[in-house]
């Protein structure tokens, strides 16, 4: 919703908004394994595979967000393991 009111209004803060998209879809990824919600975490992990890319290579992205990236690059297997430390 707030990715179409930007992508409409402010095209220009397009990559912000979906910046933080994948920040919040990181936070609610680690918090819904935690809490054994599986179905959360899968959809969490369908956003960050497809705002990933984007993000690495975008220079304003965040050092935090490019760093969750690079390890989801790995696969979520490693990423589970290494998120459950944060």
């Amino acid at each position: 919703m707030t990715e179409d009111f930007v992508s409409r209004y402010f095209p220009a803060l397009l990559p912000a908004a979906r910046d933080r998209k994948l920040s919040a879809n990181f936070n609610i990824f680690i918090l819904a394994l935690r809490q054994g919600r599986r179905d959360v975490a899968d959809g969490c992990w369908d956003v960050i595979r497809r705002y990933r890319r984007a993000s690495l290579f975008n220079r304003r992205v965040r050092l935090k967000n490019k760093a969750g990236v690079l390890l989801s690059l790995l696969g979520r297997p490693l990423f589970t393991v290494v998120s459950k430390f944060f």
